[in-house]
C-alpha cells in the first residue's frame, strides 16, 4: 500500500495540486485550470496520472529520443560534413588555379564567389542546428518535470517529507506494491533516457557559445554578417585613406591578391633595364620619337638602334601600365570585401 502525496499550489495559497497537467506534464491545482496559467489545458487527476501515464511518459520519452536522432543528430552531422567537404575542395582546388593565374584568373574570381557563398550557408547552417537544437532541451525537461512530479505523486521519493508535504497526504490503497515497482521503473527509465541528450544538448550548446558567442541568442530580426566579420581587411581603411605604405606594412594581402602582385612585379623585374644595342653606339633617348632622333644621314644601323629603342619604351610603358592596373584592382577588390 502507498499513500498519495499532493503538494500545495505555489500560485494559489490553500489549493493543492491533485490535478495532472498532459500539456506541460506538471501537476497543479484546479483553481490554475480554471484561471491560472494551466488554463485550457488538458488535465487528469493525478492519482490516476501516477498511477497509467508513467508507460506513456516512456513511450514518449523514446519518441523523443528517436526524434532527435532523426531531426537533429543524423541530418546536422551530414550537412555540416558536406558542407565542410565541399569548402575543403573548394579550398584545394582553388590552390591548384592559384599556380595558372592568367588562365584561370576569372575561374577564381568565380571559385572565390562560390567559397564565400558555402561559407555563408555555413554560418547559416551552425545557426539553424543551434536554433533547432534548443527546441529540444525544453522537451527533455518537460518530460523530466513530469516525471519527477508523477514519483512525487506515487510516493515514490527516498527523502523525507517536508512538513507541508505532510500536512497534504492523504490514503490511497487502491496503488499495490507490484503496481508501484512498475510504476519506479518506468519512471527511473524515462529519467535514465532523457537525462544523457540533455547533458549532451547543454554541452554542446556550452561549447558552441565559448568558441563562438550565443549567436543564436542575438535578436531574430537583428542582421549579423559574419562573413564581413571574419573577412575585415584592415589595410583596406588605410588604402581609402591613400596611405598604401601602411597598408601593406600593417596587414598582408590575401592570396589571390599576393599573386598578383607578385606576377606582375615578377613581370616587371625581369623588364631590360638597359635599352637594347650596342654599348658603342649612341644612345638615343627613349622618350623621344625615333624619326625625330635620326638625322638626314643616319645609316641603316643607327635607325634600327632607334626602332629598337623605340620598342624597348613601348614595352617598359606598357609593362608599368598594367603593373599599376593590377595594383589598383587587387586594392579595389580588397576594398569591396
Amino acid at each position: 500500500m502507498t499513500a498519495e502525496h499532493f503538494s500545495p499550489c505555489p500560485v494559489f495559497p490553500g489549493e493543492v495540486e491533485d490535478f495532472y497537467c498532459t500539456d506541460c506534464h506538471t501537476a497543479c491545482s484546479a483553481l490554475s485550470l480554471l484561471v491560472g496559467p494551466h488554463t485550457g489545458h488538458s488535465r487528469v487527476p493525478l492519482s490516476l496520472a501516477a498511477r497509467y501515464f508513467p508507460s506513456s511518459l516512456r513511450r514518449d520519452a523514446h519518441t523523443l529520443l528517436q526524434r532527435l536522432r532523426d531531426e537533429y543528430e543524423r541530418p546536422r552531422t551530414e550537412h555540416l560534413s558536406a558542407l565542410r567537404e565541399a569548402m575543403e575542395h573548394v579550398r584545394r582546388h582553388k590552390s591548384r588555379k592559384l599556380k595558372e593565374f592568367q588562365d584561370i584568373q576569372c575561374e577564381l574570381m568565380s571559385l572565390d564567389r562560390e567559397l564565400d557563398t558555402l561559407e555563408k550557408r555555413h554560418v547559416s547552417a551552425i545557426c539553424h542546428w543551434s536554433r533547432q537544437r534548443n527546441l529540444f532541451p525544453d522537451e527533455v525537461r518537460k518530460l523530466l518535470r513530469g516525471a519527477d512530479a508523477l514519483t512525487k505523486a506515487a510516493g515514490l521519493n527516498a527523502g523525507p517529507l517536508s512538513p507541508s508535504d505532510r500536512e497534504v497526504v492523504k490514503a490511497n490503497d487502491a496503488l499495490q506494491f507490484s503496481a508501484r515497482q512498475v510504476i519506479e521503473k518506468e519512471l527511473e527509465e524515462v529519467k535514465h533516457l532523457l537525462r544523457n541528450p540533455l547533458e549532451l544538448l547543454d554541452a554542446e550548446k556550452d561549447e558552441a557559445m565559448l568558441h563562438g558567442g550565443p549567436v543564436e541568442d542575438k535578436p531574430r530580426n537583428t542582421p549579423v554578417d559574419h562573413i564581413e566579420q571574419a573577412m575585415h581587411f584592415p589595410f583596406a581603411d588605410g588604402a581609402r585613406r591613400g596611405d598604401a605604405k601602411g597598408c601593406v606594412d600593417s596587414t598582408p594581402l590575401a592570396s589571390d591578391t599576393q599573386a598578383v602582385v607578385h606576377k606582375l612585379l615578377a613581370t616587371r623585374s625581369h623588364c631590360p633595364v638597359d635599352p637594347p644595342g650596342n654599348s658603342d653606339q649612341t644612345i638615343v633617348n627613349p622618350d623621344a620619337d625615333p624619326d625625330d632622333t635620326l638625322s638626314p644621314g643616319c645609316s641603316v644601323a643607327g635607325w634600327r638602334s632607334a626602332e629598337e629603342h623605340r620598342r624597348w619604351r613601348d614595352d617598359v610603358r606598357r609593362r608599368e601600365r598594367l603593373l599599376h592596373e593590377g595594383i589598383e584592382h587587387c586594392l579595389l577588390g580588397c576594398m569591396s570585401r
